[in-house]
């Protein structure tokens, strides 16, 4: 086994890559590199290797954006892996040691999550209340649909135990819920038993 140094401060990252090379984190690096080899060299170079992005950025011709969105996507491609095999214990210990060694952009994420929240909370505040609004008046709308249908159903039972024919119902519908003459069959084809 070579002697792969890191960069002193890097201790987690140090131990994902004895992981690798122990043969712990071997099948999921294999994956990766067969599901996008390109990927895996940058997303090792930077962090396992402390590569500075913009060198990598210049071998892959691409920009240091670019290095840093393929880390970054690399990563939830680890923990999206993680999730598929939440029951492997060698799987578990291996997403441990590299949520670890991110942390630091995890909280970064999360604060960077919260400051827009933040930013938007007027705009967000608004929608919400519009959601509400809309919620409240599709529940009206709903409550009213089934509180006619309720009267009409209660109408044809009523109709019924007077014993009206069919067509007399069919008529009281017409006049009392203002329902065209096919709607009111459909209505009186449900509920006439």
């Amino acid at each position: 086994m070579t002697d792969m140094r890191v960069r002193k401060g890097n201790r987690v990252d140090e131990i994902v890559l004895n992981l690798e090379a122990a043969g712990y984190l071997q099948s999921i690096f294999e994956k990766l590199r067969e599901k996008n080899r390109t990927n895996y060299e940058i997303y090792v170079s930077v962090t396992l290797y402390d590569i500075p992005t913009r060198l990598v950025a210049r071998h892959y011709h691409i920009t240091e954006n670019n290095v840093n969105n393929r880390v970054m996507r690399t990563r939830r491609w680890l923990a999206r892996e993680y999730k598929n095999n939440k029951n492997d214990p060698l799987y578990q210990a291996v997403m441990d040691v590299i949520v670890r060694a991110n942390q630091k952009q995890y909280e970064e994420g999360r604060r960077m999550c919260e400051a827009l929240k933040e930013l938007f909370a007027d705009e967000l505040a608004e929608r919400e209340e519009i959601g509400i609004e809309k919620g409240i008046e599709k529940g009206i709308e709903k409550g009213i649909e089934k509180g006619i249908e309720k009267g009409i159903q209660a109408l044809i039972e009523t109709c019924k135990e007077l014993h009206l024919s069919p067509g007399q119902g069919l008529e009281k519908l017409v006049e009392k819920f203002q329902l065209s003459e096919a709607d009111a069959g459909v209505y009186l084809n449900t509920y006439w038993k």
